[in-house]
């Protein structure tokens, strides 16, 4: 296994999972187009036309990215969240935005936007979000090969989800910080991020990403010249 594929492979699934699934309250990934948009139909001007128009919003990200009508609906949603003083939708409108942007690789369009999300999420005290902010503005960061600063903002979501005790997203952020530091052949961080992730995935019980996780492990040791030690985690 290429351990910077799996990290990208692992940016890639847990970005996703952080924009795309994890975000509007009351609306799942199965949620269906065309039931939102009949909801849309008959709904007041309120926050829950708010959320609906986000709502649809992701859906057609996931669907059609390039959609440019994806803009129209989120500035309608932006013009009612500040009407109705809903600062949790204003939020949610910055970082959808984002992730239009994001999915059209305009990374620096993007990263305005989820910082504009971050300021109305620190508002509002709300620690996951404010975490997932980061993490987004991070990604930004690394798909501009600027490392440090992605780095920076993904020690900062790693704090937030320690102290809120999410070990999935914990493992998740060690994983793409020592994937970032792998980018950098910086192998002795890479190393102690991804130890710090076995200790994490071990401690959940999940077999699965404990067994790729110490194949990876292993596989830097042999890059460093320490087949001795690869060989122990292969063999674990």
């Amino acid at each position: 296994i290429n351990i910077l594929q799996v990290f990208m492979n692992f940016t890639k699934k847990y970005f996703l999972v952080f924009l795309l699934l994890a975000g509007i309250s009351g609306y799942t990934q199965t949620t269906k187009v065309d039931s939102i948009r009949n909801q849309l139909k008959t709904v007041e001007q309120d926050t829950i036309r708010v959320n609906l128009l986000i709502a649809l919003s992701i859906e057609n990200i996931k669907k059609q990215p390039h959609d440019k009508d994806i803009l129209k609906l989120l500035d309608e949603a932006m013009k009612l969240a500040i009407d109705k003083k809903f600062t949790k939708g204003v939020a949610d409108v910055w970082s959808t935005k984002g992730n239009y942007f994001f999915y059209n690789y305009a990374y620096r369009t993007a990263l305005s936007m989820y910082e504009n999300a971050l300021t109305e999420r620190r508002k509002l005290k709300a620690q996951k979000k404010i975490a997932q902010t980061l993490f987004n503005i991070g990604t930004c960061y690394l798909r501009m090969t600027k490392y440090e600063k992605a780095i920076d903002y993904n020690v900062q979501a790693l704090k937030i989800y320690e102290e809120v005790n999410d070990d999935f997203s914990v493992y998740g952020l060690l994983n793409n910080i020592g994937g970032i530091y792998y980018n950098q052949n910086n192998f002795n961080k890479a190393l102690e991020y991804f130890l710090k992730a076995l200790e994490v995935i071990k401690h959940n019980g999940n077999k699965e990403e404990t067994a790729s996780e110490l194949n990876n492990i292993g596989q830097l040791y042999s890059m460093m010249n320490d087949n001795k030690v690869a060989l122990d985690y292969f063999n674990q």
